[in-house]
């Protein structure tokens, strides 16, 4: 039976034979049409890339001249670029859509798809670039771009190039016609391109100049258009049939490159080797040379028409044998169908499905129909070895699987085991690694299996051999720490374990080495230790006591300062002590006391008195008293820190102590030396001062020139000294904190109004003029109510005003202004037109000790701390000071101080009111005697006029006058001989006389010596202030009781001073100790009191007590001392004044204002209103 299905089998193969020759016909012209449509869709797709290149050689010609412009293009310039840019847009958008159709798309189009649209992104983002730079200049755009985008153009087109080639290749086509074609096509392709690069070349070097290398490319290009077109001419000119429309189009092409063109390429080339620059040319060349590409395209065109035309015939012939292939190939199925069908259903069919189980079996699938395992034939037979074949597979699949999972297992265990794991063979061949063992030997990039460790590490040390051996021999080996040196050549430290591991037979397979590389934790214990000792040097060096507590008190570490320190040691205090054993602890009570109150309830512990802000994270630094252990108590400055762990919880303190009894003694000796600096400086120099003052006022006659510079001279370096000294003393006493501030309501226009009364004769000394401005002036006076020290703030503008007189040129003027600003401040501004500051020196200018460096600075004199001091005293009031100068323009000094709102302001104290008085007035002049009598009648006296000498005898005989005025140059008799003839009567003998006189010095030479009672000599024009402050001096002094001064002072020139000074105000004992004036004040009673308060046997302040006047009662006291003690806190002394800081004026108007107020007591001879003395005369 088997031979006769065999028969019809071979029957059944010849059939098949057959089918399969008419099949490969059909084969062969289904290929021959198909490779027609290919090369119909390619040559469609070429024919579209042409174009394209064609328009982006066009687009890249445009837009390179017009990147060679310098200037910006117009709108007219850039149309012509938009129009290309459509055009090649719209062609590569109808490319891509002709790629992308399934059954236009020929061969290749996938990655001719991906270059456009690369080729699209690279464009758009050059011409986003373009975009922005032709609407600038060529000297505001980059440097390289047209350079960028020529390159970047031509690859594309380069791209272009090479995927048109691709396409026919891909998409090959066997006839002589098409193939006669190709190369024609491929230089005309060639010459449009070295064309399109000529064009846009030779068109910039025409416009911007040519470089060298310009001259070159533009070289290059010539050559190879030369090269391509003439293969062009060589291959149209063949007598292939298909070439008579391609051999019109090229001799039309060369005939207009031949006549028109190269004429003018030529003429171009020889403008742009000669470096000429031409736009008109440049523009006429391109539009030419646009005609030739446009001509060669045409020659493309042709080639392209004829190669279709030749390819749709092709396909026209494959498909009619393709036809007649069917039909045959339909006869002969015909024919072997049966036979076909019998094999299929008797043999085919079986056997695909035994081979279908086979194929099941061998990829692991268990569950498969076996076939008819019952057919005696062949088939039968396979059938059952398939069943045999499935049971031993499955038993086979399972055993793999299991060791597949095991090695698996044992693999994952290895790799990644957090130790270094080697697992070697006998022959230390490594068999397994894990990861960390590549990672710590630096082998991550080698592979390492079935390699031998010695060949790994060749510099191996000879010890290692034998540990190998020994745990090959069965042996375990292992170290805590071990050096080892790796393969790079460098040494570390680690930790190892090596055993041997077993076969299946028991017999040794190899050894598993076990590594932990402890190297970091080698330094980093090395390092450790290393800080440690450095640590422990420094503390234990450290003067300062350092001392560690746990966070309940408990001393930790006690470092060699503290020993020192305190006397204990460290084994004393650590782990059994607490900081309390070495505080006082009355201290730490009051501590205790005020950290109760701040918390409102008791601490826990009076060790939180100590840690407290330190364990709230705030700075706690404060003075403790420390207790030694032999007992001595001593100041220190305890700075405490919490000690903190990562999680930021307080696991202990830190405490650092530096004993501060030294900078305390410091402290004190430093004001001892500041009380002796401001008492003997300043006592000597108030006297030096005074004493000029008086001479230098002519009070003992007038000064022969040459004297009075030389006093003019001692005066102002007496005044200069002074200055100084005070500067001194104020910044030291802002630097230790202990300048007092005596705040009160005041109104600032008035302290400004006397800060330029002070200030007159100073700026009519220096030709400089003092003028009110915005704010002070009559017609914008505005009113400001500030709180301030008014004595501290007069400092602080005498010292911008004198700074702004001293740097301001004779003839100009510094003007005080006010504003009130609406931030709820007033400034008060002083501006001067002087040399202005330096824009070096500003940063610097209310810096201690500041001046600038120039010569003229220099020559002005100062010590450099007036601003420094003003800075503090404004700061310190709630105000602030700044500045705003031009160099050559003056500077605006201005002050800014809150304004006080509703309060009461206290002007500064006005001088008394005059006592009444009759006063009378001789002079000959009737204008003059009506001026003197109005100046009289406002300042509050009653005057009477006599116009000859002998009328003012009978008016003095008849009514009692206080004072007179006295003409020496009178109608009827000298004043001379008047005044003597006033003195010979007893009435008149100690009557007051004020000399007013337009005379020389002859009459006041002739009554020098007789001149008692001559208050002051004026000269004519009459000073006004200075004769109402005559009149009321001779008013006072007149007065039915003089008062009687007690004068405390150890030093002779000062009581000579106040003797000289005083003299005519008041009956004047001086006590030159405290001893003589506790005998004076027992003696007799006083009604004023100046005292000094450091006298050689004791405070000058204890007298105070014993001083009465005539009714018992506390007598007002003017302390007058060197040393800047303050305000004396005593109720009856009414005004402290400071040496060298007090002037003769000052002084003496103190004086009167307290004789005036006693007016009426002296008239009486009693005190109305007796002051409370105070409780204790230190307060």
């Amino acid at each position: 039976m088997r031979l006769r299905l065999l028969i019809p089998l071979l029957m059944l193969v010849m059939a098949a034979a057959l089918v399969a020759l008419a099949v490969l016909g059909l084969l062969r012209d289904w290929n021959d049409k198909r490779a027609a449509d290919r090369y119909l869709a390619a040559d469609q797709a070429r024919g579209m890339l042409v174009e394209l290149a064609l328009g982006w050689a066009l687009e890249r010609g445009t837009t390179y001249v017009l990147l060679s412009q310098e200037t910006v293009p117009g709108e007219a310039q850039l149309a012509p670029l938009r129009s290309v840019r459509t055009h090649t847009d719209t062609q590569l958008d109808t490319l891509l859509t002709h790629l992308s159709h399934p059954d236009q798309a020929p061969n290749g189009a996938t990655e001719l798809l991906a270059t456009l649209r690369q080729a699209r992104k690279t464009l758009g983002s050059m011409r986003e670039q373009l975009d922005e730079a032709l609407y600038r200049t060529q000297a505001e755009r980059p440097d390289d771009l047209a350079e960028r985008w020529f390159g970047t153009m031509t690859g594309l087109i380069d791209q272009a190039r090479l995927s048109h080639q691709m396409l026919a290749d891909r998409s090959p086509i066997i006839d002589p016609l098409i193939a006669a074609h190709a190369p024609l096509r491929q230089s005309a392709w060639i010459a449009a391109e070295q064309a399109g690069r000529l064009r846009a070349l030779l068109s910039a070097a025409l416009i911007r100049g040519a470089t060298p290398n310009t001259i070159e490319m533009l070289a290059e290009s010539e050559t190879r258009f030369t090269l391509a077109w003439e293969n062009v001419r060589q291959l149209a000119a063949q007598s292939d049939v298909g070439m008579e429309t391609v051999r019109i189009a090229t001799s039309a092409t060369d005939s207009l490159i031949s006549n028109r063109i190269e004429p003018f390429r030529r003429r171009a080339m020889d403008l742009a080797r000669a470096g000429q620059i031409d736009p008109v040319s440049a523009a006429d060349w391109f539009s030419m040379a646009t005609t030739g590409i446009e001509a060669v395209e045409a020659v493309l065109t042709a080639s392209k028409s004829v190669t279709e035309v030749r390819a749709r015939r092709l396909s026209q012939d494959a498909l009619v044998s393709l036809a007649q292939g069917v039909l045959l190939c339909l006869a002969t199925l015909i024919i072997g169908g049966v036979a076909l069908l019998l094999v299929h259903w008797r043999v085919l069919r079986p056997l695909a499905k035994l081979t279908e189980v086979f194929e099941q079996i061998a990829r692991g699938e268990t569950d498969v129909t076996m076939p008819d395992i019952s057919r005696p034939d062949e088939v039968g037979d396979l059938s059952r070895a398939a069943g045999a074949f499935r049971a031993v597979h499955l038993a086979g699949q399972s055993l793999a699987d299991a060791l597949r999972r095991r090695e698996h297992l044992l693999d994952l265990f290895i790799r990644h085991a957090p130790a270094a794991i080697a697992m070697l063979d006998t022959r230390l061949r490594y068999v397994a690694v894990s990861r960390r063992w590549l990672s710590d030997y630096d082998l991550n990039d080698r592979d390492l299996i079935g390699r031998s460790h010695y060949e790994i590490f060749p510099e191996i040390e000879e010890r290692w051999r034998g540990i190998h051996e020994r745990c090959l021999a069965g042996e375990h080996a292992s170290a805590a720490e071990d050096q080892f040196q790796r393969a790079d050549g460098s040494v570390v430290w680690l930790r190892w374990e090596i055993h041997p591991w077993y076969d299946i037979d028991g017999s040794v397979g190899g050894i598993v080495m076990f590594t932990e590389v402890i190297t970091a934790r080698k330094q980093a214990e090395d390092e450790m230790r290393r800080l440690t000792s450095e640590l422990q040097a420094i503390v234990d060096s450290a003067d300062n006591a350092i001392i560690v507590t746990d966070p309940h008190g408990t001393i930790r570490a006690f470092n060699r300062g503290a020993e020192r320190m305190l006397g204990y040691t460290a084994a004393e205090m650590v782990g059994k002590e607490t900081p309390k054993c070495f505080h006082d602890m009355g201290e730490v009570a009051r501590a205790v006391a005020k950290l109760t109150a701040d918390l409102g309830q008791p601490p826990p512990d009076p060790f939180e008195a100590f840690v407290h802000r330190a364990r709230l994270g705030k700075r706690d630094q404060r003075e403790w008293t420390y207790i030694a252990r032999d007992g001595r108590h001593f100041p220190v400055l305890l700075s405490v820190t919490a000690i903190r762990d990562g999680q930021g919880e307080v696991t202990g303190f830190l405490g650092v102590a530096n004993d501060i009894s030294h900078l305390k003694e410091m402290d004190r000796l430093k004001s001892e030396f500041i009380s002796t600096v401001s008492h003997e400086l300043r006592t000597p120099l108030t006297a030096i001062r005074a004493s000029l003052g008086m001479i230098n006022s002519d009070m003992f006659g007038p000064l022969p020139t040459d004297a009075r510079q030389l006093t003019d001279i001692a005066q102002e370096s007496t005044e200069r000294l002074i200055r100084l000294i005070n500067d001194l003393l104020d910044m030291e006493k802002i630097a230790s904190g202990k300048m007092r501030f005596d705040l009160a309501p005041r109104s600032l226009p008035a302290l400004l109004d006397e800060a330029v009364r002070d200030h007159l004769a100073l700026a009519e000394r220096s030709q400089v003029k003092l003028a009110a401005g915005p704010g002070l002036a009559p017609q914008t006076r505005a009113e400001a109510k500030v709180m301030v020290d008014p004595d501290r703030l007069a400092q602080a503008f005498a010292n911008l005003i004198s700074n702004a007189v001293k740097f301001s040129p004779p003839g100009s003027t510094v003007t005080l202004s006010m504003e009130l600003r609406p931030d709820g401040m007033v400034r008060a501004t002083v501006a001067d037109q002087g040399i202005g500051i330096d824009e070096s020196f500003r940063d610097r200018i209310f810096q201690r000790f500041a001046q600038a460096d120039g010569s003229d600075s220099r020559a002005k004199g100062g010590t450099g701390l007036g601003l420094a001091i003003t800075k503090e005293i404004v700061e310190r009031q709630g105000g602030q000071i700044g500045f705003d100068s031009v160099p050559g323009h003056g500077t605006r000094f201005h002050i800014d101080l809150p304004v006080l709102q509703d309060a009461n302001v206290v002007s500064p104290p006005a001088m008394p009111a005059p006592i009444p008085a009759d006063i009378l007035i001789c002079e000959d002049d009737p204008h003059i005697a009506r001026l003197l009598s109005l100046m009289l009648s406002q300042a509050g006296f009653t005057p009477t006029v006599a116009a000859t000498a002998g009328e003012a005898l009978s008016l003095l005989a008849r009514h009692p006058f206080q004072a007179m005025t006295l003409d020496l140059m009178l109608p009827d008799l000298p004043g001379v001989s008047l005044f003597r003839a006033i003195r010979a009567q007893p009435e008149t003998r100690d009557l007051p006389v004020i000399v007013v006189t337009a005379s020389g010095d002859g009459e006041r030479d002739a009554i020098e010596g007789e001149a008692v009672g001559v208050i002051d000599w004026l000269s004519k024009p009459i000073d006004e202030e200075r004769l109402i402050a005559g009149l009321r001096r001779a008013v006072r002094d007149d007065a039915p009781h003089r008062p009687r001064l007690l004068h405390v002072e150890d030093d002779a020139d000062i009581q000579a001073v106040i003797r000289h000074l005083l003299s005519g105000q008041a009956e004047i004992h001086p006590a030159s100790t405290l001893a003589a004036a506790m005998e004076a004040a027992a003696a007799g009673p006083f009604d004023i009191g100046i005292i000094d308060i450091d006298m050689p046997d004791g405070c000058g302040l204890d007298v105070i007590p014993h001083l009465r006047d005539r009714q018992g009662l506390p007598v007002p006291i003017v302390v007058f001392t060197g040393a800047d003690a303050g305000p004396v806190k005593m109720r009856q002394v009414a005004a402290t004044l400071v040496k060298s800081r007090a002037r003769n004026e000052e002084l003496v108007d103190t004086i009167r204002s307290l004789i005036h107020r006693m007016a009426p007591e002296l008239e009486t001879g009693a005190m109305s209103a007796p002051v409370e003395p105070p409780h204790d005369p230190r307060a």
